[in-house]
């Protein structure tokens, strides 16, 4: 059972068995402080005999317990006491400094934890404003793809026309049915890429006038179109406009690199980034003869005729 001695001495035996401890307290300053606090300390584990008052026992116990005694000290308390009473005492302190550290760590679980917590917190907020952006984006984009569906809408029904007067005035298919409203309507130039959306997206099913007007079919112009060779098909566009308003009509030169050209993109031979392949070289000499054309046109006031 631990005493408490505050004045620094005790009477009897306690006063020499505190004055064994001065090896344990010489190292407060005794001109700073006036009393040092001290725990006294007696434990033991004694077997009464019959009759024996239990205080008796302890009153023996501590008895010895003083005359025994020696001084220690536990973490920054003084003790003095027996064996046992300071392996309790040590216990005690193990058990304070274990909980201590429970303490701590808890406090830095718990630190932790509102850190993180308030971390996601103001990443859940940053969500929701980048949520409610592209909400805002995606309402905006929903108003643009209706007004280009309704304007690219008038676009596709005059590339229809454009192909439904190709087949008519060009091809004499007797099946064409394009009326005159269809003809006022109609583009007037060649566009592989959309003429072969129509086809791609079943709008149209007549593919054998798309490769009679550009000389590849429908999924070899979309493939085409996302290659590195895209350029090529401004060579198809020029030829079909050429012959749309020729009335079918287009000069040998120009229909012959014409072909060459498709070949080329039917069974590939270099690329359009590679100067010295075949089909740079096609590419290069249809632009010239056509340039050349276009300039005869314009120097003939427009009236150049048109080789068939």
């Amino acid at each position: 059972m631990p005493h408490k001695n505050r004045k620094g001495k005790g009477k009897g035996s306690h006063q020499g068995a505190l004055s064994e401890s001065s090896e344990v307290f010489k190292g407060v300053d005794k001109a700073e402080v006036d009393v040092i606090s001290c725990d006294i300390i007696s434990c033991d584990r004694v077997n009464l005999r019959p009759g024996q008052a239990a205080r008796d026992a302890a009153r023996d116990t501590f008895a010895t317990a003083v005359e025994n005694g020696t001084p220690s000290q536990v973490g920054d308390r003084f003790t003095f006491g027996n064996l046992l009473g300071h392996q309790l005492l040590e216990e005690l302190e193990g058990d304070r400094l274990h909980r201590r550290i429970l303490e701590q760590k808890l406090l830095s679980v718990e630190t932790e934890a509102r850190l993180r917590t308030n971390d996601l917190k103001a990443r859940v907020h940053d969500l929701e404003a980048r949520v409610n952006d592209l909400k805002a984006q995606t309402h905006s984009l929903k108003a643009q793809t209706h007004d280009l569906k309704e304007s690219s809408e008038g676009y596709l029904r005059s590339r229809d026309g454009f192909l439904d007067v190709f087949k008519d005035d060009i091809l004499r298919d007797p099946n064409a049915k394009s009326s005159r409203a269809r003809r006022d309507k109609a583009a007037l130039h060649g566009d592989a890429v959309a003429d072969a959306g129509l086809y791609q997206s079943g709008r149209r099913r007549d593919e054998s006038l798309l490769i009679a007007i550009y000389g590849v079919t429908s999924t070899g112009i979309l493939r085409l179109s996302r290659s590195t060779d895209s350029d090529s098909i401004s060579v198809l566009n020029a030829r079909a406009t050429l012959k749309a308003n020729g009335d079918g009509n287009v000069p040998q030169e120009i229909e012959n690199m014409w072909k060459k050209v498709v070949v080329l993109l039917e069974n590939p031979s270099g690329t359009l980034k590679d100067s010295s392949s075949p089909l740079w070289r096609a590419y290069h000499r249809f632009w010239d003869v056509y340039s050349k054309y276009r300039r005869d046109v314009s120097t003939a006031g427009g009236t150049a005729t048109i080789d068939g």
